[in-house]
């Protein structure tokens, strides 16, 4: 437990520094709402799938690891769909901009959750 959150620690801190550079740009400053809602839901996403990942690697049928693995690649391409459709929707924003700030977290948490299942399944955490 202690492994997930150091590196989850590390990993809001590497993506906070990036951010705080793209922000500073003219271009993408009005967008920080975008990007703390993007980092609590990743953030959320993350532990569930720690839970998740930890329950099905002790599983008697090895595949429901593997199955939750894609499954958490299919829910993720349905939150950025509608974490941005609905930033879109509702701010009507007068560029696209904003998909920078949310492309560098999501990158940031994919690389997160990939090493994170990587050790699960290892079963070194």
């Amino acid at each position: 437990m202690s492994y997930l959150f150091s590196r989850l620690v590390f990993t809001l801190a590497l993506t906070l520094c990036l951010l705080i550079g793209i922000h500073q740009m003219e271009a993408y400053s009005t967008y920080w709402d975008i990007s703390i809602i993007s980092i609590v839901v990743f953030v959320i996403m993350c532990l569930g799938l720690y839970f998740i990942s930890k329950v099905a690697v002790n599983s008697r049928n090895k595949q429901i690891f593997i199955s939750i693995a894609l499954g958490n690649l299919f829910f993720k391409f349905l939150v950025t769909a509608l974490i941005l459709g609905l930033y879109y929707k509702l701010t009507q924003p007068s560029d696209t901009n904003f998909v920078l700030p949310y492309l560098t977290i999501y990158i940031s948490f994919t690389i997160f959750e990939t090493v994170l299942l990587l050790k699960v399944s290892d079963g070194k955490i």
